[in-house]
């Protein structure tokens, strides 16, 4: 991403589903908190820390089917598509 030269970059991992290796490794829930992040990076969860993130009810997790619903959006910036997709994410989970 350094070598790009771009302003911004923007890693979207889903990842924060139940550990299905659990009984080998940790027997946490979910994605870990991820520590400082570096300046300008955005870091943004599919769920609080601990937990795991709701499957949905399609090909894609609630997470990504709201991410992929507002993606597209022309002239949104970063800060309003995932405030878009955070409450779509709480109402379509009933804000649990």
């Amino acid at each position: 991403m350094n070598a790009a030269g771009s302003r911004l970059n923007v890693v979207i991992l889903d990842a924060c589903r139940d550990n299905p290796f659990a009984s080998f490794r940790s027997a946490g829930r979910g994605l870990a908190v991820v520590g400082n992040a570096p300046p300008g990076a955005v870091i943004v969860y599919a769920t609080d820390p601990g937990k795991a993130a709701a499957d949905g009810r399609g090909r894609n997790g609630t997470f990504t089917t709201a991410f992929l619903r507002h993606a597209a959006t022309p002239g949104l910036d970063i800060k309003a598509l995932f405030d878009r997709v955070g409450h779509d994410v709480a109402r379509e989970t009933n804000y649990a």
